[in-house]
Formats: C-alpha cells, structure tokens, sequence
C-alpha cells in the first residue's frame, strides 16, 4: 500500500510540476493548444501509474439514474456558486497578515482549442490524475479520508486561490461519484460543470440578455437541487439508511507514515497558491 501511495503521489506531483516548468517555456502555438500539449505530457507519469497499479478494485460500482446526475450536477453548480461567497472573509483575513489577494486571471478564451481543453481535454486529464490515480490509491485508507485528501490536492492544484475554492468543493462531488459509481461518471459531470462554467464566461460578456440567462439557469439548477435533496431525505426517512459497503479503516501510526508523501504534497501546492494569489503588502 505504501509503494502504491508513493508512487500516486509522484505521479500527481507530476503533473502539477510539469505545467509550473512548461508554462512559460513551451514554444509560441495557438491559444489553448499549449494547454493541450503540456497537459498531454504531464499525464505521462499517471499513465504509467495506472499500466503499473491500475488494477480494478474488484468493487461493482452502481449505474446512477439520470434524475441522480441532474441532481448532482447541480450540487456541483450550485458549490462553486456559494463558494465565490469565501472570497470576502478569506481576503480580510490575508490584509490582516499584510497579504493582498492577486486578482484572478481573466478566462475569457472562446478560441476552438480553448474551448477542447476547458471542456474536454482538462476535466478527462484531470479525472484520471485526482480520482483514479489519486483518489484511488487512497481508497484502502477508507474513501471519506480519500475523498477529502484528493479534495484538498485538486484545489490548491489550481495555485489560484479564486479558482481552488471552487475545485475544492466540486471535487467532492466528483469523489463521490468516482467511488459511488465510475471515473466514467465523474468524467461526465465534470466535463459537464467545465462546459457550463465557458457557456456563463460567454454569457456575461453579452450584457444585460445574458446576465437574464444566467439567472434563469441558476434557478433552474436550484429547483433541481431542491427536489433532488428532498427526494433524497423522502427515501432515507422511508428505507432508512444504507450502511457503507467499504469499511473505513483506523489511521494508525504506521498510516500516517504511508500518508506523508500526501500530506508533503499538499504542502508543496498549499504553497504555490499562496506564492500566487496573494502578495506582500508595501
């Protein structure tokens, strides 16, 4: 298990670490198609993680419902909605450290490969690398710690402290389904929030007929949200609760050395969002 949470690691380091070296070294291309080549080479290393340990869990995974999808898709919306609201109290308390918050980067590329990397290309390549590499080799240590920890490193991932709030709370959603269902499930949905999140950045630049459109998405998904939570709490009042069919194991001493590549990584991406969202106020 420790060779196999070491190598996860490695392989996730990887893939942050590349993008980091790549970014500002990679050749002229079009706009979003650099995107596409240094996430293409950053995913080598889970590639061979996964030919090495990728091995199925020999647990059947449920088939969710459409209606579960919708519900989750918009729980996932609805997250990084309310997570904007963070922003606030966060940046106060940086200001009272002496730290400015960076402005987030502007994402506003509509160009074809800036659109295949957002909504396809990166929420595929992400999938892979937090949940089935991640996520996965985490699953012995019980799937509530693995759901949080992959969590956690998918947010700070980001380096952008705007950006990481959102990933953080929708990589909940995404965990659940990896482990309650399929990467082929969490794919979908992320694929999903990554194509409305483009479809919104559009609509905002259009004036007042998109900021209407927006809204009435918003609500929509909130009712989705809202019907689906009661169903959700009808059924568990009428069945009763399912107990989990994976046992959550107890973290011994020697667990928390098995974790230590994690939580050093953690760290490290804990501190390149701060390097790169906030600065020293003069």
């Amino acid at each position: 298990m420790q060779k196999k949470i070491l190598a996860a690691t490695a392989a996730v380091f990887s893939y942050s670490f590349i993008f980091t070296v790549l970014s500002p070294i990679v050749p002229s291309l079009p706009l979003g198609f650099d995107m596409i080549v240094i996430s293409s080479a950053a995913i080598i290393p889970s590639v061979l993680f996964l030919l090495f340990f990728g091995r199925n869990s020999g647990i059947e995974p449920d088939k969710p419902s459409l209606a579960m999808l919708f519900f989750l898709f918009s729980a996932d919306f609805l997250l990084n909605l309310s997570s904007s609201f963070l922003g606030t109290p966060i940046e106060w308390l940086a200001g009272l450290a002496g730290f400015a918050a960076v402005a987030p980067a502007a994402v506003n590329d509509f160009s074809f490969f800036g659109i295949l990397y957002v909504c396809i290309v990166g929420p595929i390549y992400e999938e892979i690398v937090y949940r089935k590499v991640l996520a996965g080799s985490l699953r012995d240590i019980g799937p509530n710690r693995a759901l949080v920890l992959s969590a956690l490193v998918f947010g700070l991932m980001h380096h952008d402290f705007y950006q990481g709030v959102g990933a953080f709370f929708g990589a909940f959603v995404y965990g659940y389904v990896f482990f309650r269902y399929s990467l082929v499930f969490s794919v979908v949905l992320h694929v999903a929030n990554n194509s409305l999140a483009t479809v919104i950045s559009y609509l905002q630049n259009i004036g007042d007929y998109g900021s209407f459109a927006i809204v009435l998405i918003a609500f929509a998904l909130a009712i989705v949200f809202v019907v689906g939570l009661a169903r959700i709490v009808r059924n568990l009042r009428k069945n009763g609760r399912t107990a989990s069919t994976e046992v959550q194991v107890p973290i011994a001493g020697s667990a928390f050395i098995q974790l230590l590549p994690v939580m050093l990584l953690v760290f490290y991406e804990a501190v390149m969002t701060f390097l790169e969202s906030f600065s020293r106020v003069a």
